[in-house]
C-alpha cells in the first residue's frame, strides 16, 4: 500500500500505545497457564488435577456458605448458588429447581441447558454430561427439588461438586424457607394495614403497594387490581408477579357506590386458593376505604362546584394545580396550564343582560367539557376568567386542545346570543417541562400568555417561552 496516498484512516485502537512486547508475551504465558491447569482437570494422570478439584470445590462450598448471612429472598437465592458454582468450576450450565408448601415454584437455570419447551420444570437431566443431586428442606427424608450440572469436567463431578453443593444448599433452604412462610404470613397484616389506611386522594402509587403486598399472601404467586372510578378517567389496572390470564386464577368483582367498581384477581400456587379468608377479609376492606374515599371525594367535589357553571371553582382549580405539579415530580412528565378569559364579556351583560351573561358563562364551560379529558380540569376562576389544568399533556397536544376550544366557543355560545353575535375566547398556555417549576410561576406565564393573546387581536391562543419567567399581574 502506498501510505502517502491512502486516506483511509487506521482503526481507533492503532492509535493507543501499544504494549511493550514483554508484557504481551507474559499475558500470553499466563492464559496458556490457566488453559492448562483447565484442560488437566480432564486428564486424571495429571499431578494437578487432584489439587485443583479440591480447590475449586471447597472454594465453592465456601462461597455458597456466604450466602446464609446475605437475606436473600428464596429466588435471589437460587440465582446467587447458580452465579456462585459457574463462577468457581468451569461447566456449561446450572440449575436449581425446588418447591415448598404455600411458596411458588422456584425454577432458575444458569448457561446453555436446553428447555425445549420453556419450562424449567421439564428440565431433562438424562444426558450424559448431566449430574444431579436432591435438595431437602426441614425434612431430610423428603427431597423437594434438585441441583443440576452439565457439562463440567469429569474430575469436578466424581469428586463430588454437585452432591457437596446440594448438601450446603440443603444446609440453608430450611431457614430460607421458613422465613419466606414468616415474610409471607406478615403480609396479611401489612396488606390489612394498606388498604384501612387507604386516603381519600389515592392514586396508582398507593394501589400498587396494596397489590405487591397481595401477592405475597401465602400461596400467591401474582395479583392484579382493575378500578373504575369516574374520576380516575378510565380503568387503572395494577399488577405483581408474572401474571397469566390464561392461567387459572380467582376473581372477585365488587360494585361500588357512585358507579364504582373494582375486580381482584389473584393467582396461586398449583392453581388451587388457601382454604382460610385472609384474602376476602382485605377485599371487604379495601372495597370499604374505596367506598369512603369516592364519598369523601364526592362532598369534596360538591365545596369544590362552581354554583353557576357547574364545574371546578378557584379552589378546585388550585388543587388540581398542585397535584399536577406533584405528579409531574414523581413521574417526570409534562402538564399544561390554559388560562382563558371571554373577549369583551362585559359588553354581553351590558347589551343583553345578566341573564343571558351567565348563560354565555354555562355554555362555555360545556364547551370546555365537551373538548377536554375525563381527568383534565377546568375551574372557574374568577368572572369570565377559567382555568384548565391539562396532566400529561405537552406543547403540541396544548395546542391542538386550544385550536378545538377557538372553535368550539362560538358555536355552543351561540344559543344565548343573536346571530350576529359572536363569542369568542382569549387562551394563555404555559407548558411545564421542568418538573422544578413552581406551579405559581407556570400560572403567571400562562396569565401573561393570555393578555398577550388579548392584546393582539382577541380570539387566539398564545404559548407562553418556558424560557421567559413570568411577572406577577
Amino acid at each position: 500500500m502506498n501510505l502517502a496516498t491512502s486516506a483511509r484512516p487506521l482503526p481507533a485502537q492503532d492509535l493507543r500505545p501499544s504494549r511493550p512486547a514483554s508484557a504481551t508475551r507474559a499475558l500470553a504465558e499466563l492464559d496458556g497457564r490457566q488453559a492448562g491447569l483447565l484442560l488437566s482437570l480432564q486428564d486424571p494422570a495429571s499431578l494437578h488435577a487432584e489439587m485443583l478439584t479440591a480447590l475449586m470445590i471447597s472454594n465453592s462450598l465456601l462461597e455458597l456458605s456466604r450466602l446464609a448471612s446475605a437475606r436473600l429472598s428464596l429466588l435471589e437465592f437460587a440465582r446467587a448458588t447458580l452465579t456462585t458454582i459457574a463462577q468457581c468450576a468451569p461447566l456449561d450450565a446450572c440449575a436449581l429447581v425446588f418447591t415448598a408448601p404455600d411458596i411458588p415454584p422456584v425454577q432458575c437455570v444458569s448457561g446453555d441447558w436446553p428447555s425445549p419447551t420453556g419450562d424449567l420444570s421439564n428440565l431433562s437431566f438424562d444426558a450424559a454430561d448431566v449430574a444431579w443431586s436432591p435438595v431437602f428442606g426441614t425434612d431430610r427424608d423428603n427431597a423437594i427439588g434438585y441441583l443440576g450440572v452439565r457439562g463440567a469436567p469429569a474430575a469436578i463431578i466424581d469428586a463430588g461438586l454437585v452432591v457437596r453443593a446440594s448438601e450446603q444448599v440443603s444446609s440453608m433452604l430450611g431457614m430460607l424457607i421458613e422465613a419466606e412462610r414468616l415474610r409471607r404470613a406478615a403480609a396479611s397484616a401489612r396488606a390489612m394495614e394498606l388498604v384501612s389506611a387507604l386516603g381519600d386522594e389515592f392514586g396508582e402509587s398507593e394501589l400498587h403497594e396494596i397489590v405487591s403486598t397481595i401477592q405475597t399472601l401465602p400461596g400467591a404467586e401474582a395479583a392484579t387490581i382493575l378500578l373504575e372510578i369516574p374520576r380516575f378517567g378510565g380503568p387503572m389496572i395494577v399488577e405483581a408477579g408474572e401474571v397469566n390470564s390464561d392461567a387459572p386464577h380467582t376473581e372477585r368483582i365488587d360494585s361500588i357506590e357512585r358507579s364504582a367498581a373494582m375486580t381482584l384477581r389473584v393467582w396461586w400456587t398449583g392453581g388451587s386458593p388457601p382454604t382460610d379468608t385472609r384474602l376476602d377479609d382485605i377485599a371487604e376492606r379495601l372495597k370499604a376505604s374505596i367506598g369512603r374515599a369516592e364519598q369523601t371525594a364526592a362532598l369534596r367535589s360538591e365545596v369544590e362546584t362552581d354554583e353557576l357553571t357547574r364545574i371546578g371553582n378557584r379552589r378546585r382549580g388550585s388543587r388540581a394545580l398542585a397535584q399536577a405539579s406533584a405528579r409531574a415530580r414523581r413521574a417526570g412528565e409534562e402538564y399544561a396550564v390554559f388560562m382563558m378569559d371571554l373577549d369583551k364579556f362585559k359588553s354581553v351583560n351590558d347589551e343583553f343582560g345578566h341573564e343571558a351573561g351567565d348563560e354565555v358563562l354555562r355554555l362555555f364551560a360545556q364547551a370546555i367539557e365537551a373538548v377536554v379529558r375525563g381527568y383534565d380540569v377546568p375551574a372557574r376562576w374568577g368572572g369570565e376568567e377559567f382555568l384548565l389544568v391539562c396532566p400529561g399533556t405537552g406543547r403540541d397536544g396544548a395546542q391542538a386542545l386550544a385550536r378545538r376550544l377557538l372553535e368550539k366557543t362560538p358555536v355552543m355560545c351561540s344559543a344565548a346570543l343573536p346571530p350576529d353575535r359572536l363569542q369568542t375566547v382569549s387562551i394563555g398556555i404555559a407548558v411545564c417541562e421542568n418538573p422544578t417549576v413552581d406551579p405559581m410561576a407556570l400560572l403567571r406565564q400562562a396569565d401573561q400568555a393570555m393578555y398577550s393573546a388579548k392584546t393582539t387581536g382577541r380570539n387566539r391562543f398564545v404559548l407562553a417561552d418556558p424560557g421567559i419567567a413570568a411577572p406577577g399581574r
